[in-house]
Formats: structure tokens, sequence, C-alpha cells
């Protein structure tokens, strides 16, 4: 089944590509594991913040960055420094509003949705978990409670969404990324949204760039 992704991403798609995404989400599945081996995921514990819980919030959110920077840059979108207000371009396009996972181990957690309350109109501000990672970020005496374990595990969540938006899959990765999110809600696909291979051969594809304002 392929998505709308797909017909302005194909451009860059490659063995490389996802498999580079694939082992660094493994990686980050594994810190936050390692994580949940001293705080145990639950409810009553999302607010819980420290050292290692911020460096994956980091890392999560400049893995998030990366990737949305790639898709933008594969179309033709050529702005020397990006933020979120470019960012955001991607959330009607890939519908990432419409995703949510689980985070299967953990069943005393919500599903998230870290993209659901995105807007253009507070591109930051309305991103909770990269709002934290901003703040912690700059300022880590003022700000660091912002690194949550709420806020890490969204941002991963996030990075595991971009990665099946732009793939049609989760990957497994060095850790199994799939055994630790699952796909609850997904977008619904127009079919002229759609690549489909009837009556085409595989030398007749040809990428074609989305026209990012």
């Amino acid at each position: 089944q392929a998505n709308h992704a797909l017909t302005f991403k194909l451009d860059r798609l490659g063995g490389a590509d996802h498999a580079d995404t694939s082992f660094q989400l493994g990686v980050m599945v594994k810190a936050l594991q390692r994580i949940c081996e001293v705080v145990s995921l639950t409810t009553s514990n999302l607010n819980v913040y420290g050292h290692e819980i911020r460096n994956l919030l980091i890392i999560s959110c400049t893995e998030f960055e990366a990737q949305c920077k790639g898709i933008l840059i594969a179309n033709g979108y050529n702005k020397q420094k990006m933020s979120t207000n470019d960012y955001v371009k991607l959330l009607p396009v890939l519908k990432l509003g419409d995703y949510s996972v689980r985070v299967s181990p953990y069943s005393d957690v919500n599903d998230r949705k870290p993209f659901v309350n995105w807007t253009s109109s507070k591109a930051t501000q309305s991103l909770s978990w990269y709002d934290a990672y901003n703040l912690t970020k700059h300022n880590r005496e003022t700000a660091f409670s912002s690194a949550t374990l709420e806020h890490a595990v969204d941002a991963l969540a996030a990075c595991a969404i971009m990665s099946f938006a732009q793939f049609g899959k989760l990957p497994k990765g060095e850790a199994n990324t799939q055994e630790f999110f699952s796909l609850i809600d997904k977008p619904k696909w127009r079919s002229f949204d759609c690549y489909t291979k009837m009556g085409y051969s595989a030398g007749g594809w040809q990428a074609i760039h989305y026209p990012f304002p």
C-alpha cells in the first residue's frame, strides 16, 4: 500500500536512507528502554525529568528536524536555515495529525498523538514536546524540568510516525521499533494520492517534487 508521502519522497528513497533512519530509531528506542529500567513508564511518572531523559529528548528532536529537512530539500525547498515555520508545511501533506501510536509494552500510557495540536500560527509552541526541547536545549539551568519523560516519548513517537509516513512501515532497526510502537491510527488516502503498479513498468517511474509554498 502506497501513501501520499511517496509522491514527493521517491527521488531520495533508497536502502541507505531507510537503513539509517531505522538504525537511528532503534538506538533511540534502546535509550528509552534503558531509562524505563530506572523510571517506570506509567501515567503517574510522565512528568519525571532528568539528564538522560533530556538527552533522549534532544536527540529525538534533532532526528525529527533531520527528517523534515530531508523531505523539504528533496523537493527543491531551498532555504539555508529552517525552523518549525518550515517543518509545519509537512503537516497537511503527510497528514501527520491523523497518526497515533501506542507504546506497546506500557499499556498504562495513553496512545501518543504528537502532531495533533500542531498549527502554523504557533509552529513551535503548539508542538509541546518540541517547544520543551527548544527551551531545555538553550537554557538547561532554568528549563531543565521541561525535559520530561512524556516529552521524550512524544518526540520519539514523532520520529516513528515520520518514518512510517515516508517509508510506509515502522522500522525494526537496532532495537525492534515495531515491537515498541504500534501504529493505531493513520491517514486515509484517496486513490489518486497513491502510486499504483498497475500498467507501469519499473523503469517508468519519475520523481515529482511537491510544490511547497
